[in-house]
């Protein structure tokens, strides 16, 4: 948001790289934002889209002057519209990004600095699984065990020993909230209802990918992978639970930005109702909204 804060922004742009318009929108959200790091989860089509070229040339520029890494990420999930994950970081403040695998999905992550402080940090972006919340488990399993600078003190309990922040579509709510534990309450009268894989090769009627969407929406209220992680010390920097997406007409935070303790907070925002004209009757940009931070490291004690 400053050039004196670390910028953090996560924006599920539902394959808009792959169109040169939609592109040069999200291009203005970057340009007006100024992230340090970002994540755009279902950033493009894998196969024949691809990100849009004038993007990558447009990022790299001097002007802007960002590092990227690609991975298509859904090909494991033999989706027919499989889509990649994108991150971006800035160049002056990155040591090194790119992909690392879970259990079925990859993750990304960028060593960072802190603008201000010039402390550094670890990055992750990721893209949980919207198909049921055992894989979602069985990613952040594989995050904790292999990726997360984890140390366990004298009273045994478990914390991220280093600066950390993790940001995303998570497909998970946290389920603390009302509306999680409505939809969890709904979970066994919707998974009884016929329903369909997600994105399934052909269209099916209207009660079976309704019920599709409620089932899954059920699961991500469980909330499984948010509290694992909440378990090490990464908490959301959003504690009004402000809503990222909307379906069936349920307004849900599936996207989210998480810290360590070392992180200090300074402003958190949900931009919603982009569009790919900016009109605001326009042609929306993504079904979820953009969420950004502010964050400032201080200085960390030496260890």
């Amino acid at each position: 948001m400053t050039a004196e804060t670390t910028t953090i922004l996560s924006y599920n742009v539902a394959s808009a790289l792959s169109d040169g318009q939609k592109a040069l929108a999200v291009l203005e959200q970057i340009d007006f934002h100024q992230p340090t790091v970002a994540i755009f989860p279902e950033a493009y089509l894998v196969g024949d889209g691809g990100i849009n070229e004038n993007f990558l040339a447009d990022l790299q520029s001097k002007k802007r002057d960002y590092v990227f890494a690609q991975i298509d990420q859904e090909v494991s999930d033999r989706r027919p519209d499989a889509r990649g994950l994108l991150i971006i970081a800035k160049r002056e403040l990155t040591t090194g990004l790119g992909p690392v695998k879970l259990s079925g999905r990859f993750a990304m992550t960028a060593q960072m600095y802190d603008p201000a402080s010039g402390e550094p940090f670890t990055f992750f972006g990721q893209h949980g699984n919207d198909k049921n919340e055992q894989l979602r488990i069985e990613d952040t399993r594989a995050f904790l065990d292999h990726y997360l600078p984890l140390e366990t003190d004298d009273t045994g309990v478990t914390r991220i020993a280093r600066p950390t922040a993790v940001a995303g579509d998570f497909n998970s709510m946290n389920p603390k909230g009302f509306l999680p534990r409505a939809l969890r309450a709904l979970g066994p009268a919707v998974n009884a209802l016929p329903s369909v894989s997600p994105n399934p090769s052909e269209r099916q009627p209207w009660l079976k990918r309704n019920a599709s969407t409620a089932q899954r929406l059920s699961q991500m209220a469980i909330g499984t992978p948010l509290a694992m992680l909440s378990e090490v010390g990464l908490e959301d920097i959003d504690d009004t639970n402000e809503p990222t997406m909307r379906k069936m007409g349920i307004a849900v935070k599936l996207d989210h930005i998480l810290t360590s303790r070392h992180f200090e907070t300074v402003g958190h925002r949900v931009v919603r109702g982009l569009t790919v004209d900016g009109d605001v009757n326009g042609e929306p940009l993504s079904d979820h909204d953009l969420i950004v931070g502010a964050l400032y490291l201080p200085t960390q004690p030496s260890r």
